[in-house]
């Protein structure tokens, strides 16, 4: 008889069997590997930290609701406080160039990758398939990502391939791993014999290890460095203060990690994986099921029937049954093996398939791991259904904190403290790494910024704050087209590198190479500003009749040290050069280098430097800060000058196979006209380099009334002052015709042999306009000031004529009369008075043209000559010194003045000195008053002030703060970022007692608030090749301190002078105090 209790199990059972066997049927037509993607993709929990519904009995570790909602709050915290994205005080500072000002909640949502996925240190793009470990290669293997073949396999043979995005793997380490594991970098013609290759193998190595983790475990690695301890190393290491070892030591220790990870992420041990150990042990019961239902099949009553018709009877399906379950069996088994045989770590760096469909065991140059793919994202998805490969909630990142030992080994923070990478290791053997690491250190990737942010916190582990206190402005946000600048006290960094051959270059970065001219004394003095060794760098001086090729890049925000020299140039243009001998902190030693510079503002991305960025290079960049007892002396740029701008030191540019030199004052850097691009130094009021803004006028013709009552002199009174360089009374012209000659009107200048021109004196005014609209404006300096100098003795020191013993000009003490007096001496000098290079009496070739009468000029103080025109009668009054003869006590002054209209001049022999001359001191009201500068210029209630100048008064000028929602620690630093800005404000008012000087230039008094008044100049003056004859023309940029390239510091929008102060630095729109 039958038992209807057991029969009602074998149904049961058979129809589960036979829909579980019939789905193995088609699985096994479909091939192994999509059988076992299904059982692989099965939603259970990682690392038990989500249960599985479907067995809830299985999982013993299952959390609640607010377990996991604690979990999630501790994971937030962690984060955030390794970002420093929580305002609180710290004991231990961290590491952070960055100090966040939105809440918790807020800076979720705007740093960083939003939706969780891993981009590299260019910040993220929002399209999966530009992830990190997945670009170019995507779901297809065999195939690289993020161009690593290019360093890994044949990097000379591939030196033309794939541009900038060659360095793209570089970018995929966590921070600052890269620059750790490359310092010592390669050298010229490393890649084309094939060493290139062996030195970035640790580098590579370790990308490799972490494609590997990506690849087996769907994890990512993110690194926190708070340690102090571990940071002051770091800093040694880059800096070159000690031996490098801990970018090793660092890459191991992940990789101990990394290891049991991936273990783990595999292991079908219920007590580490209860996920896997769950779907292994449903299949196993699946096929015992199976058995055992089959078994009772074949007993059952239905088994002796059979079909006339042909049907197939059960018998006959139940063995179908049996061969499918064998093969189900013999499937599960392949999913043990496989799982068995998965690389360890130790194997992670094999090379045993070529790339090839029939995966040919045969070595190809590229690591099988970097060539293999994991299908993050597709757990829970059908096997052919792909549509959630690579997205966010596939992956998990492992924020590790780590520590240095006394004894100088890598720790890892655990919740029993900081730890060996071996004693984590032991402990994650019997239990989840989950349990051994603090809480929060395992989050989902869309909890997490991106790599670009880990750049931006781990800022100063390479430089930190100026030694000196400095403080100086830099763009607050390179995406804001208004410009807004914020005061820092960031040392930044800068890298010089060498070439004697540009050809080791790809194709596409060698013409662009060679950006500066090579200014350094010696190579002691290079190791000194570098902190390297003297013998490095005596390969950077060619020998004689030799020349060498120089490029120069820096970043004036320590966020962007390891952008400049690790990614921007070593990984992506292949330039040569170890970063401890070339690079270093504190951008002002770019003076004692070099002459120009290339220009990158943050971490965040290439380029995105402005004006600010231009004025303060140049004006930082005039003085040797680090020589022994003379602090206050020329830097070599500065001492420079006059070589660099009448073509002595040159630089060569490599143009797609032919060499050009660089040289001259346009070329170097040194004088240039205004334009409305690079080189500004003359704007509107509000900021616009209009093309009336950078022309001058200079129409105030100097001329007073004689005492004649004669009737027809009475006609036209008025006699202008000319330059008698000759003394004789009479106008030298060299277009003076002939029958005036002959009655006396004025006498011929021969130029072919060396006979100036003499010519009438004029004023620079200070230029007003109206527009279209009726809308009145005005021209006012731009582009920063030039230190003045003193020598010795207490005399100005000319800027073509530098030396080591001039010391900065201080006119601390003097007032009234006789601080004009001082300033006025600084209009003395021949190149404020239109010296430009002469070779017999010519300019030399490539200097450019000039105007006459220059070159003739020597560049003495052409006014000290000047004596009212009196005609053919000649023997006109001196307008300073009687027959062109000043005395020391009494000298011509070379500054622009107001004539006394009741002074008159005469034709007398021996003319007498007019003595109504007194200088101009200050701004203009008008256009006729001699000053170049509008008195807006320095009223705080003008826009003409300056867009950061006026804003600054304006907003915190009656004594107002940035108080805001600030811990007390950022509200410290904020105070002082605008204490400072008030402080560069405060120092303008000296403008107000300046004068201007006979080429145009403007020389003041800054009132420092150390009780300093440092003399400066604008660095807008009359053009000096037009020289200071014509009405008119175009104003020139002298720079003395280091260049800011051509299209490297150019505004955003068309105000091309530093915008509005802002207490914030912006990331990605996103603001943090640095």
């Amino acid at each position: 008889g039958s038992n209807p209790k057991r029969h009602s199990k074998i149904a049961v059972a058979m129809c589960f069997v036979i829909s579980l066997l019939l789905l193995w049927g088609n699985l096994a037509e479909a091939g192994d590997g999509d059988a076992a993607m299904l059982l692989l993709s099965h939603p259970v929990n990682r690392l038990g930290r989500t249960a599985v519904e479907e067995a809830p009995s299985l999982l013993e570790s299952e959390m609640t609701e607010a377990s996991l909602a604690d979990t999630e709050a501790a994971l937030e915290q962690r984060a955030h406080a390794g970002l420093e994205l929580v305002e609180m005080e710290v004991t231990i500072p961290d590491v952070d160039s960055m100090v966040h000002v939105n809440t918790p909640e807020s800076e979720i949502v705007s740093s960083g990758v939003t939706i969780g996925y891993k981009f590299g240190a260019d910040g993220e793009t929002l399209n999966k398939l530009e992830q990190c470990y997945i670009e170019h290669q995507r779901t297809s293997q065999f195939s690289t990502p993020d161009n690593i073949e290019n360093t890994m396999r044949d990097a000379y043979g591939q030196l033309n391939s794939d541009g900038t995005a060659r360095g793209d793997w570089a970018k995929c380490l966590p921070p600052p791993m890269y620059t750790l594991l490359t310092m010592e970098s390669f050298q010229e013609g490393d890649i084309e014999s094939g060493d290139y290759e062996n030195k970035m193998k640790p580098a590579t190595d370790f990308y490799t290890t972490l494609k590997w983790l990506h690849n087996e475990a769907c994890a990512h690695i993110r690194l926190n460095i708070a340690d102090p301890a571990l940071q002051q190393r770091i800093k040694d290491e880059i800096n070159n203060h000690a031996e490098m070892d801990v970018g090793h030591k660092i890459a191991d220790a992940v990789g101990v990690v990394a290891g049991q990870i991936v273990r783990q992420y595999r292991s079908l041990d219920p007590g580490l994986n209860q996920g896997n150990a769950y779907a292994i042990a449903g299949l196993d019961a699946s096929v015992a099921e199976a058995e055992a239902a089959i078994t009772a099949a074949l007993h059952a009553d239905f088994i002796t029937i059979q079909d006339i018709g042909g049907m197939p009877s059960v018998r006959r399906r139940l063995e179908e049954l049996q061969r499918n379950v064998q093969t189900m069996t013999e499937k599960i088994d392949d999913i043990k093996t496989f799982m068995e045989t998965r690389p360890t770590y130790a194997a992670r760096l094999s090379d045993d398939y070529s790339s090839s469909r029939r995966r040919n065991k045969k070595a190809d140059g590229l690591l099988d791991t970097v060539q293999n793919v994991g299908m993050c994202g597709v757990k829970g998805s059908q096997p052919n259904d792909n549509s959630q490969v690579f997205e966010a909630h596939g992956f998990e990142t492992y924020t590790l904190s780590l520590g240095l030992s006394s004894a100088g080994e890598i720790l890892i923070d655990t919740k029993d403290g900081m730890r060996k990478p071996g004693d984590v290791a032991m402990a994650a053997n019997t239990t989840t790494i989950a349990e051994v690491l603090p809480g929060g250190t395992i989050t989902e990737d869309n909890h997490l910024p991106s790599y670009q942010d880990d750049l931006f916190a781990q800022g100063n582990l390479a430089c930190g704050a100026r030694e000196d206190g400095l403080w100086t402005i830099v763009t607050s946000d390179r995406d804001n087209a208004s410009n807004p600048v914020t005061t820092t006290q960031e040392e930044g960094y800068f890298c010089v590198w060498v070439l004697d051959d540009v050809t080791v270059l790809p194709e596409n970065q060698r013409n662009g190479f060679s950006n500066t001219e090579f200014v350094a004394e010696s190579p002691s003095k290079m190791a000194e500003a570098l902190n390297g060794r003297q013998d490095f760098y005596e390969s950077f001086f060619p020998d004689d009749g030799e020349y060498k090729f120089y490029h120069c890049h820096y970043t004036p925000r320590n966020s962007g040290a390891v952008r400049v020299h690790s990614f921007q140039h070593q990984a992506e243009r292949h330039y040569p050069g170890a970063i401890r001998q070339i690079c270093g902190c504190d951008w002002r030693k770019l003076g004692m280098l070099v002459s120009r510079c290339d220009c990158t503002l943050d971490g965040e991305a290439n380029g995105g430097c402005r004006k600010a960025e231009m004025e303060m290079l140049n004006e930082h960049t005039q003085t040797d800060l680090w020589a022994a007892g003379n602090a206050q002396a020329p830097s070599q740029v500065a001492l420079s000058h006059a070589e660099l701008a009448h073509g002595k030191i040159v630089s060569h540019d490599y143009d797609d196979g032919d060499i050009q030199v660089r040289a001259f004052q346009d070329a170097t850097g040194r004088v240039r006209r205004t334009g409305s691009n690079n080189a500004v130094c003359s704007v509107d009021d509000v900021g616009k380099p209009d093309v009336q803004a950078r022309s001058y006028q200079r129409r105030i013709t100097l001329q007073s009334p004689d005492n004649s009552t004669h009737r027809r002199r009475r006609r036209n009174p008025m006699h202008t002052f000319f330059t008698d360089v000759d003394m004789d009374g009479i106008m030298a012209l060299p277009d003076c015709r002939q029958h005036s000659v002959e009655r006396g009107d004025c006498v011929f200048a021969n130029y072919s042999d060396g006979e100036p021109e003499e010519f009438g004196l004029r004023d620079f005014q200070s230029k007003r306009w109206f527009s279209r609209q009726g809308l009145p404006y005005m021209a006012v300096p731009s582009g920063g000031v030039n230190t003045e100098f003193f020598s010795s003795d207490g005399a100005p020191c000319d800027a073509l004529n530098l030396n080591a013993g001039c010391k900065i000009a201080d006119a601390s003490g003097y007032t009234g009369e006789d601080l004009t007096k001082l300033l006025v001496s600084f209009c003395d000098t021949p190149a404020s008075l239109y010296k430009v290079p002469s070779e017999n009496g010519k300019a030399p070739e490539g200097f450019g043209k000039v105007e006459m009468p220059l070159p003739l000029l020597d560049g003495s103080n052409y006014r000290a000559y000047a004596r009212a025109n009196f005609g053919r009668s000649g023997n006109g009054t001196w307008l300073h010194c009687p027959g062109g003869m000043c005395s020391a006590s009494d000298p011509a002054p070379a500054a622009q003045g107001i004539l006394d209209p009741d002074e008159l001049v005469a034709s007398l022999f021996p003319s007498g000195k007019f003595k109504g001359f007194s200088i101009m001191v200050g701004g203009a009201t008008n256009m006729s008053q001699p000053s170049v500068v509008p008195m807006e210029w320095y009223d705080k209630a003008s826009q003409a002030f300056g867009i950061f100048n006026k804003d600054v008064a304006d907003t915190f000028g009656s004594g107002a703060n940035g108080m805001g929602n600030h811990s007390a620690v950022i509200q410290a630093k904020i105070d002082a970022k605008i204490q400072a800005a008030l402080e560069m404000v405060a120092a303008e008012e000296g403008r107000r007692s300046g004068v201007t000087c006979s080429n145009g230039k403007y020389v003041y008094v800054r009132q420092g608030a150390d009780g300093s008044w440092p003399v400066v100049s604008t660095i807008r003056e009359g053009y000096n090749r037009d020289g200071p004859r014509p009405d008119r023309g175009s104003f020139g940029c002298r720079f003395l301190g280091v260049f800011c390239n051509d299209n490297n510091c150019n505004n955003n929008g068309d105000q091309d002078v530093p915008g509005p102060f802002n207490m914030y630095s912006y990331k990605n729109s996103h603001p943090y105090v640095a």
